[in-house]
């Protein structure tokens, strides 16, 4: 751990130093992402001299648990809140670069059920440069979470994840530019166990992402993209090397761009969809290797000035903590719509499906699980710094195995106050796994 925090260090704050040394020659940068970093800047809720801040007080699924451990164990009700404080700086130096580190401390409390109690973090520090055509990121971050990891884990178990990344992109015209990204990961589960599996010998390891985006901008609402992604996963334990393999896939996709004029008005086109085709290569020979459509989407339009529709989609291979069962898949989609009753309150509805697969054998095909997921909420804006969400949820889960279902509902609050973190759009890289 204290090497991958002298490397995070590293690569953090050595482009910051290189532009406390040449700052002065830099041009105005003149790309898409910079002018997305300079509203980031901009729009940051307090500035003290040079630095901008911003920072909130969250109370998140405030509420009853009818079941937490969704069907893992017999059924266990309980309250549960989590309170977090997420903070952002930035801090710009000069014209063309800025610093832009956040941290998000976050306490995850059971009224009952006391070894569930938890504390949360997730470090993330960034440098960005914007200089006339060609805008440069580098950083990292730092996080140990503890909650349902994936779609097979229902118990909450401790992850710590490592991680470093890049991004060179070049405007190589008003209407066509090109991305390199690179994504390093390593995850460490420490002692945690799920159904008496270990989880250091069989998810422990560290991924590797390689991008290439080409990027076509035919107008100023739509950005048309081409992918080609190279993956590597290396498992830390050798229990586990026969799932070291290797991925491979290319990827469409399309994002809408709304004018901010128009935020509010009928017609007006939100979002991304991504789609492609993946290959994933387990390196030992006896393994089945896995590929297949893949794809992310969030898309939403505006019926009317008070009404919004929306669609999302994901489908994708994930690594399987089973040890029998390298990899599933896994897809989910849904739709919602929202409608704004006043200014400052609005009710929403969101309905989704998916599925697990896990890969079948003699031409028998495989079996996994099946979801459901409903979702009403209130949305209310109480004042400018403050908002609050009333909702209420219901999820089924369905085992093909054994025929057997599960529910699951869960009734809260969130509620937050004053200016959580603030991101900007970026260049995103292919699918994980």
């Amino acid at each position: 751990m204290r090497k991958a925090v002298v490397k995070l260090r590293a690569i953090i704050l050595a482009p910051v130093l290189s532009v406390f040394m040449a700052s002065a020659a830099l041009a105005q940068g003149n790309t898409w992402i910079g002018a997305n970093l300079s509203q980031m800047v901009e729009t940051a809720r307090w500035k003290l001299g040079i630095m901008r801040l911003n920072a909130a007080l969250e109370i998140l699924n405030a509420g009853y648990d009818t079941d937490i451990y969704y069907g893992y164990l017999e059924p266990v009700p309980d309250g549960t809140f989590s309170a977090g404080l997420p903070i952002q700086l930035l801090l710009p130096l000069g014209k063309k670069a800025v610093l832009d580190v956040s941290e998000r401390p976050e306490y995850l409390f059971y009224f009952d059920t006391e070894r569930e109690r938890a504390w949360n973090h997730a470090f993330r520090g960034r440098t960005h440069f914007a200089l006339d055509k060609i805008y440069f990121q580098a950083g990292g971050g730092i996080s140990s979470i503890r909650q349902r990891q994936s779609t097979e884990i229902f118990v909450n178990l401790r992850e710590k994840r490592d991680n470093l990344n890049g991004l060179l992109f070049w405007q190589a015209s008003k209407d066509s530019s090109l991305a390199i990204l690179y994504d390093w990961s390593k995850f460490d589960y420490g002692s945690e166990e799920f159904n008496g599996i270990p989880l250091a010998e069989t998810m422990a390891r560290q991924e590797r992402y390689l991008d290439l985006v080409g990027f076509i901008q035919p107008s100023s609402r739509v950005r048309l993209s081409l992918d080609v992604q190279y993956g590597s996963y290396v498992f830390t334990n050798t229990i586990s090397s026969m799932r070291d393999s290797r991925s491979h896939g290319v990827f469409g996709g399309v994002e809408f761009i709304p004018r901010e004029s128009e935020t509010v008005g009928a017609g007006n086109i939100r979002g991304s969809l991504k789609l492609g085709y993946q290959h994933l290569d387990l390196i030992d020979a006896a393994q089945r290797d896995g590929d297949g459509i893949v794809g992310e989407g969030n898309i939403s339009v505006n019926l009317s000035s008070r009404t919004s529709a929306r669609v999302f989609y994901t489908k994708g291979l994930d690594f399987s903590v089973y040890g029998g069962a390298t990899f599933f898949s896994i897809s989910n989609f849904g739709a919602g719509l929202s409608r704004l009753l006043t200014r400052r309150i609005a009710i929403s509805y969101d309905g989704s499906f998916g599925r697990t697969v896990y890969p079948g054998s003699d031409g028998v095909p495989g079996m996994g699980e099946r979801f459901m997921t409903h979702m009403v909420s209130l949305n209310l804006s109480l004042s400018r710094q403050m908002s609050m969400m009333l909702f209420a949820t219901y999820d089924r889960r369905l085992r093909e195995a054994t025929g057997i279902y599960y529910h699951r509902a869960f009734f809260g609050i969130n509620l937050t106050y004053g200016y959580p973190v603030r991101g900007m759009a970026l260049p995103f890289g292919g699918l994980s796994h």
